[in-house]
């Protein structure tokens, strides 16, 4: 809001408000904007090409090719990024349960025939 010089007031979600936000702006994720016309917009692209349309000399979408090259980023990394991140967290929570795994057996084998050779030796 202050990147378009638009008046706000910055509200707090508060426990009193949540449900009324939630069901007005059809999610529970921040931030949220109260338009003019009393619509609760959650969305930050939507958020954002409100906005534009509303301050087009201070549009952060720019018009032409570049501004579908620009669109195109920022859904990537508005709902792709996140996809990724999610995946990458699972893979990396699985390894380190197999590395875990595998560092346990490890041990317990190395640990037994350490016993095993220091108090009871094999023969020559």
């Amino acid at each position: 809001m202050i990147f378009y010089g638009l008046d706000f007031a910055f509200v707090p979600k508060s426990p009193d408000r949540a449900q009324e936000i939630e069901m007005r702006a059809g999610t529970h994720q921040v931030p949220v904007l109260l338009t003019p016309e009393n619509w609760m917009i959650a969305d930050t692209t939507p958020l954002l090409q409100l906005l534009d349309s509303r301050v087009p000399r201070r549009a952060l979408f720019p018009a032409g090719p570049l501004g579908v090259i620009v669109h195109l980023i920022e859904e990537y990394f508005d709902e792709w990024i996140a996809r990724t991140m999610v995946q990458a967290l699972a893979v990396y929570l699985y390894c380190l349960v197999v590395l875990s795994s595998l560092l346990i057996i490890f041990y317990k084998l190395t640990t037994f025939s350490f016993f095993y050779t220091t108090h009871f030796p094999h023969s020559v």
